[in-house]
């Protein structure tokens, strides 16, 4: 939260091994630009970097399910 507040246009990329749908929302809403957990893939990580560089939400697929499982709740 306080990156974000000093540099909002900095893309901050979470890179975690927490994956609770609590810690998930509170990144974002603190101002993460996404959100990549260390159980994924190389590949998802550097696709999010670019996507998060590009100003894009980024997350991995296994948080995206999360996601959207806390939205249709």
């Amino acid at each position: 939260r306080r990156l974000a507040q000093r540099r909002p246009e900095l893309p901050v990329l979470v890179f975690t091994m927490h994956d609770s749908a609590a810690m998930i929302e509170q990144c974002l809403s603190a101002g993460a630009a996404g959100f990549v957990t260390k159980s994924s893939a190389p590949e998802v990580l550097v696709d999010a970097v670019r996507r998060a560089a590009r100003g894009e939400t980024a997350l991995s697929p296994d948080v995206a399910l999360l996601v959207a499982a806390q939205t249709q709740q």
